[in-house]
């Protein structure tokens, strides 16, 4: 923290405390999400869940973020794996379903699974 101080002593979060108010104990994180890097692992998602498919095993995919807390980050994480996820079932012959995980209550379909049948 005392490195990222000296680095942005002016940044600042939502509410607008800067990250110097916080004190130089501690740790910071910084979360990279691109749309190529997205892409890439949901690409890879759909075609594990289609050999697992064709290996009779449950063809699943489900993405779990905390697109509420960090909207930028996961929540583009999010759209583009949903994005990539209902174009391959679009372009293929099975037909794809979304349902929210059991226990897990959200006015929108997210986190969601989908599944190839």
């Amino acid at each position: 923290m005392a490195d990222l101080v000296k680095v942005m002593p002016d940044l600042a979060d939502r509410t607008g405390r800067k990250v110097k108010d916080f004190g130089t104990e501690g740790r910071f994180a910084g979360k990279v999400v691109t749309l190529k890097g997205a892409e890439r692992i949901a690409r890879f998602a759909v075609e594990l869940a289609r050999k697992r498919k064709a290996q009779g095993k449950p063809g699943k995919i489900t993405c779990v973020t905390k697109s509420n807390v960090m909207p930028r980050t996961d929540g583009l994480f999010q759209k583009t794996a949903e994005r990539i996820v209902r174009e391959a079932a679009g372009s293929s012959s099975s037909t794809s379903t979304w349902t929210t995980p059991r226990g897990v209550s959200c006015a929108s379909p997210r986190p969601w699974t989908s599944s190839y049948a």
